[in-house]
């Protein structure tokens, strides 16, 4: 996601080792501090096999194209599916109704719930801070509403909030360490299977909507990008005749300064604006128009304006 964002040119350089370290701590904190099951071992190993996809994808000279990453998603998804199904059966709980699927069924729709959780929450790690923010509440809701169902992985929740919160401290804006794939398929697969043990997976569109939200719509700017070399939102027209416009708007503004016979020290002041030396948005010649339109003293609030010289 973070190459077809906004300014994610910027994002290149910064170290991205982050979810390597932070996801094995994860591991290793939940399995010294949680009771031994074998379920939530084989699901701690699928955990790393996320966090390892998308670390060598990232250190690769080569990034790995989407069929390869989608396969082994699809694996993971179904190893997922098929342990979760033989250590928990096949009933689901909505609301207050609770009823059983067929087992094929069942499995069907775990792995799209997997594989669905991994790539949308790998695509919403576009923006600094956003992805782990969003992955703090939405584990914080799960933990508020089924913390009786979740009873050890509620603790393995609270670890993994406790990891985000410290990550966040170095990929607030402006970030100094990013999660990289290896941190944001782990969240995904995670989240899912919070989804899961809770035994409400629905609850999951509403837990994890900013990111099937987000996450859908990066999907699809990728694919439209990458294979159509279409743009939804065309940012860069967007910008450009934002510019222009805002241009525009500052050289009528200036012209009504001047026709308003600008006295000797509003003359100093418009020349030291940045309207004649750049492109973006003159804020001083704006100011200087409506502050003199809506002064009530005349000129003298606008000799009192000080801008910095070019």
């Amino acid at each position: 996601g973070r190459e077809f964002a906004v300014n994610g040119a910027l994002s290149k350089g910064k170290a991205r080792g982050s979810g390597l370290i932070f996801v094995l701590c994860i591991a290793l904190v939940s399995l010294a501090f949680l009771p031994f099951k074998v379920e939530y071992v084989i699901y701690t190993i699928l955990l790393i096999a996320s966090m390892l996809s998308g670390y060598f994808d990232d250190a690769a000279e080569t990034a790995w194209n989407e069929y390869k990453k989608g396969i082994i998603d699809f694996a993971i998804a179904i190893v997922a599916g098929v342990t979760y199904l033989n250590f928990n059966g096949c009933g689901v709980n909505f609301l207050r109704w609770s009823f059983t699927l067929p087992y094929a069924v069942y499995l069907l729709l775990i792995v799209i719930l997997i594989w669905t959780s991994i790539n949308v929450v790998n695509c919403t790690d576009g923006v600094d801070g956003l992805s782990a923010s969003v992955a703090v509440v939405t584990i914080g809701t799960y933990l508020l509403a089924y913390k009786t169902e979740l009873a050890e992985y509620g603790t393995a929740g609270v670890v993994f909030m406790g990891a985000l919160l410290a990550y966040l401290w170095s990929n607030a804006k402006p970030s100094s360490l990013l999660m990289g794939d290896a941190g944001s398929r782990a969240m995904g697969f995670f989240i899912a299977m919070l989804s899961l043990k809770c035994a409400h997976p629905l609850a999951f569109i509403l837990a994890a909507i900013v990111f099937i939200v987000d996450g859908s719509l990066g999907i699809l700017k990728i694919s439209l990008k990458r294979f159509l070399q279409q743009s939804i939102i065309p940012y860069q027209e967007l910008l450009g005749n934002y510019n222009r416009n805002a241009a525009m708007r500052a050289r009528t503004a200036l012209y009504h300064t001047r026709n308003c016979r600008a006295s000797t020290k509003e003359a100093k002041l418009l020349q030291h604006t940045p309207f004649s030396k750049t492109k973006c948005v003159p804020f001083s010649a704006l100011s200087l128009y409506f502050l003199r339109a809506h002064s009530q003293n005349g000129h003298t609030a606008l000799c009192r304006l000080k801008f910095p010289k070019q």
